[in-house]
């Protein structure tokens, strides 16, 4: 007997016609295979997800601007500042506390900015520097924000007369959606 115009009713497993809609025994449908439930296709789809998305991202990395700090430097000014040195403990630790606000007057929000301190004496002379970076803190544009640095101080008190504060580097916070 040929079994070529026939096949398996996948409910009950009795021969029917390969034809038939529904299996004369057990009444239950015979559905075509959907060309999304060929096994082919679910191992074909991943490259075709992966190749969609690289279609459209790829031209975007393209196109992104790469904003640079030291391009933009001069529109990020600290605005004010002030020092306070203090001893602290029995070790007598000296430090500088500097609190002050920055603005930033360009259009790019820039993240994790690194501070730098100058200390000078009574004669305008530099006799201490320091650097901080302050993660988790973003310089929204057009803003004025305060910011807080704190920093061992290697001389007396008395020997810090002025300062002067710039933000020396930061990172554009949109970097990774453009």
């Amino acid at each position: 007997m040929d079994n070529f115009d026939r096949k398996q009713c996948p409910q009950c497993s009795e021969q029917i016609r390969l034809t038939a809609k529904k299996c004369p025994f057990c009444m239950a449908p015979q559905i075509k295979k959907r060309w999304f439930q060929n096994p082919q296709f679910i191992g074909f789809l991943p490259l075709v997800l992966f190749l969609a998305y690289t279609f459209f991202t790829f031209p975007r990395v393209l196109d992104r601007a790469e904003y640079r700090f030291t391009d933009y430097m001069q529109k990020v000014t600290v605005t004010s500042s002030e020092m306070r040195i203090e001893t602290i403990g029995e070790t007598q630790t000296r430090t500088a506390t500097i609190i002050g606000t920055v603005r930033n007057d360009s259009e790019i929000t820039w993240e994790a900015p690194q501070y730098e301190a100058r200390f000078y004496d009574k004669t305008g002379k530099l006799i201490d520097t320091s650097t901080e970076r302050t993660l988790h803190v973003a310089l929204a544009p057009h803003k004025e924000q305060a910011f807080r640095i704190q920093t061992s101080a290697s001389r007396p008190s008395t020997d810090y007369a002025t300062l002067k504060v710039q933000v020396r580097n930061a990172e554009d916070a949109d970097r990774n959606f453009r």
